[in-house]
């Protein structure tokens, strides 16, 4: 699409629409994106809670950031 936006002169009626459309279209990729992310990322820890056994380990506390706290405890 951005090739079409490219090679469409700014005068042209359809100028505005293809911008408009490329802008939605690049931002609903970014969502698709980070969903599968997300879902990628959250089958590897379902895999990893029913494979990994930490029975008698101690708890163990994560700093990630100033402001955020990972806390991994066993069942």
């Amino acid at each position: 699409m951005w090739q079409i936006l490219e090679h469409t002169p700014c005068e042209h009626p359809d100028h505005h629409n293809l911008k408009d459309a490329l802008s939605k279209s690049t931002e609903l990729c970014s969502q698709v994106n980070e969903g599968v992310r997300e879902k990628e990322n959250s089958d590897q820890l379902e895999w990893l809670q029913n494979h990994v056994h930490c029975d008698g380990l101690p708890e163990v506390h994560i700093s990630l950031h100033y402001s955020y706290t990972l806390n991994i405890t066993h069942a």
